[in-house]
């Protein structure tokens, strides 16, 4: 959506009709989009900012449903200037390489222990 240039609203929007659509007894993980590295990718529609901003809506709109969780990758993945961590990505600047990717399956491994141990503690 970003490279096609959608507002950020728009893109909220449209993640919130894909969970209106999910039945409530099913359980997501909406996944924070993660950041690219912006000495590699020089990109004006998608930068970090543009990508805090979205997670943030996402975030918000995950609270509200009691069935969607979100996990923030964002925060893990990024070094302190906010750029994806140059050993985390092929060379690119956007996609993960196999250090990038077990970060981020560690992660989740993490969340829906969470959720698991949050269900099983609230039976």
């Amino acid at each position: 959506d970003l490279k096609i240039g959608k507002s950020i609203e728009e893109i909220i929007y449209n993640y919130e009709e894909i969970i209106k659509k999910i039945p409530h007894h099913k359980k997501v993980i909406f996944n924070s989009i993660n950041p690219v590295d912006e000495r590699y990718q020089h990109n004006e529609k998608r930068n970090n900012k543009i990508i805090s901003s979205i997670n943030a809506g996402l975030e918000k709109i995950c609270l509200k449903y009691h069935n969607v969780y979100f996990l923030n990758t964002f925060k893990e993945l990024s070094d302190n200037t906010g750029n994806l961590q140059k050993l985390y990505h092929v060379g690119d600047g956007v996609n993960l390489n196999s250090a990038g990717y077990q970060v981020w399956i560690a992660l989740l491994k993490q969340k829906i222990s969470d959720i698991s141990n949050y269900e099983n503690e609230n039976k």
